[in-house]
């Protein structure tokens, strides 16, 4: 009986030393559940590793990279970060949008935590850190936050409708939440932020880490961005933003610095533009785009101090920076308000009212036998016509041509396709110089939106001997300067002409420095000129884009 008690109370102690063995194993594989989801670098000596249940663990010594978050596209996924030993600071926007981020632990070796590196997350609600007492805590946000959301809208041709604008009176910081779903096919296709003054100073960020500052003034006005991706990268992106990517747009204001961040296609793209005439001037901001959708547009922002409010729809399908939504030129504030990337010569101050009007719409055959009509200026100027461009012909030049000419029958052309001629100078230094053109598949999708009636916009402005004209047509932006020392005092004419071509709705605007000016009847086409030599500047849906291509030779 003895015996088999005892045999009872081992199979009974086997049994529970078995149980606790099992116990302590499932303790030990549940610990060790959590497998390596992705990680990298994010500074020169500091790595980061994210795991299946949502840590984040930064590691090594010295700075995080800054505008850098290399776990952007699983932001979604991350509910903790752990900040090892060692490093020294969070750079900006290290975290942003971490909508998921619950917990952060921050050591003592944290010095510097840098704006917004925390935006956005909107479940975090406090900061473990291992210092006795937080004193690297995120800035307080002393100020509310107002959210809202914004107009969806179906965008086709560039900058031709946006999400409605918000004004600021002060420093701001101001995010976009939205899905962007891509309808073309090129990196631009996208979404576009724009920030814009009340005197028609801009900076536009596309959505493919490119932009520029337009109408400035001052010099000194600067824009940057970061690198850009491989061709296989570009590819991948273009895929995710066609798909429907959740992007995030941060847009901050300080002082004369606007720095833009685009979250989008599992990619951040940061730009940083100094703009003098920023300082203290009222700005406003809008999402646009071009062969985009853009939906589930909502938005929060913070300011310094002042009023703001959400203002209507103020983008123009010419991108002009008017108060109200119109695609005609007469519709804008200041006829200098355009949207040239390179705006090297400033227009004149317009120290009196805009002038507004029409023109004779065109069916023009032979080259320059009809005009719109003209308009004459006695001072310095800027000019820009709105109209709809029907090309009835297959070439380039079948199009819209714009000519500037004096008394004396000096004149400057400039034609649709980026191409152009000073012609009956008598002054050898003239000049005329354009951008590249296009690659022959370019040209041909430019050729069919002309052909197709293309909105399009062209300003010419004078500044003594300079002329500056941009085009904006077929989804392009093409710009001649010209310098003509016979044009410096001289009482000078436009008009708009062309050869197979329709030019119907057309309209204008213009500013002038002094003087009167009159709407005289359509001239007969100019003769006998002699071609300038060129160089070729192209600007690619508004942006001072590269591109390579032959330039196509007047027939």
């Amino acid at each position: 009986m003895k015996t088999k008690k005892k045999l009872i109370f081992r199979l009974i102690l086997a049994l529970a030393l078995c149980v606790g063995v099992i116990f302590a194993a499932t303790l030990s594989m549940s610990a060790e559940d959590a497998t390596v989801t992705a990680s990298g670098t994010c500074g020169d000596n500091l790595t980061w590793t994210l795991t299946s249940d949502g840590v984040l663990t930064i590691s090594g010594e010295g700075e995080m990279e800054d505008y850098d978050a290399p776990w952007w596209s699983y932001r979604d996924s991350i509910t903790s970060v752990v900040i090892e030993d060692g490093v020294t600071s969070i750079g900006y926007y290290a975290f942003s949008s971490c909508t998921s981020l619950e917990s952060v632990t921050i050591p003592d070796s944290v010095t510097t935590i840098d704006d917004n590196a925390f935006a956005n997350c909107t479940s975090l609600t406090a900061e473990e850190t291992t210092a006795a007492d937080d004193t690297t805590a995120a800035p307080d946000d002393t100020s509310s936050t107002v959210t809202g959301t914004a107009d969806d809208v179906e965008i086709t041709t560039f900058a031709g409708a946006s999400t409605g604008t918000i004004s600021f009176n002060d420093d701001f910081s101001l995010t976009y939440s939205f899905t962007n779903t891509s309808t073309g096919s090129n990196n631009w296709d996208n979404f576009v932020v724009e920030v814009y003054s009340d005197d028609g100073v801009y900076v536009t960020v596309r959505a493919d880490n490119y932009g520029w500052i337009a109408n400035q003034t001052d010099t000194t006005d600067t824009i940057t961005f970061g690198d850009g991706l491989s061709d296989d990268e570009w590819a991948a992106w273009n895929a995710a933003m066609a798909a429907g990517s959740e992007c995030t747009v941060t847009v901050e204001k300080d002082g004369a610095n606007i720095t833009i961040i685009c979250q989008c296609g599992g990619r951040m793209f940061t730009a940083n533009a100094c703009v003098a005439e920023f300082e203290n001037a009222d700005l406003t901001v809008h999402l646009t785009g071009e062969n985009v959708n853009l939906s589930t547009v909502s938005y929060a922002y913070t300011m310094a101090s002042g009023n703001t409010s959400a203002a209507d729809d103020t983008t123009t399908a010419d991108d002009t920076t008017t108060a109200d939504d119109s695609t005609t030129a007469d519709d804008t504030t200041t006829a200098e308000e355009t949207t040239a990337a390179d705006d090297t010569t400033a227009a004149p101050d317009d120290t009196s009212s805009t002038v507004t009007g029409t023109a004779d719409d065109v069916e023009i055959t032979t080259f320059a036998g009809a005009s719109t009509g003209t308009i004459s200026f006695n001072d310095d100027f800027s000019l820009t016509y709105s109209f709809t461009n029907t090309s009835t012909g297959s070439n380039n030049w079948d199009n819209f041509v714009v000519e500037v000419y004096s008394d004396d029958g000096v004149y400057v052309t400039v034609r649709a396709d980026n191409y152009g001629w000073i012609a009956n100078q008598t002054d050898t230094t003239d000049t005329i110089t354009f951008g590249d053109g296009l690659s022959d598949d370019e040209w041909a999708a430019w050729n069919a939106a002309m052909a197709a009636g293309s909105e399009c916009t062209v300003t010419v402005e004078k500044d003594g001997a300079n002329i500056t004209i941009i085009c904006q047509c077929g989804g392009r932006m093409f710009t001649a300067n010209a310098c003509v020392a016979e044009f410096e005092n001289a009482d000078l004419t436009v008009h708009l002409t062309g050869e197979n071509v329709n030019l119907s709705t057309v309209s204008y605007a213009y500013t002038m420095a002094s003087g009167n000016t009159s709407q005289d009847e359509p001239t007969s086409p100019q003769t006998g000129y002699a071609i300038a030599s060129l160089s070729i500047l192209a600007v690619v849906s508004g942006a001072a884009l590269i591109v390579t291509g032959a330039m196509k030779k007047k027939k």
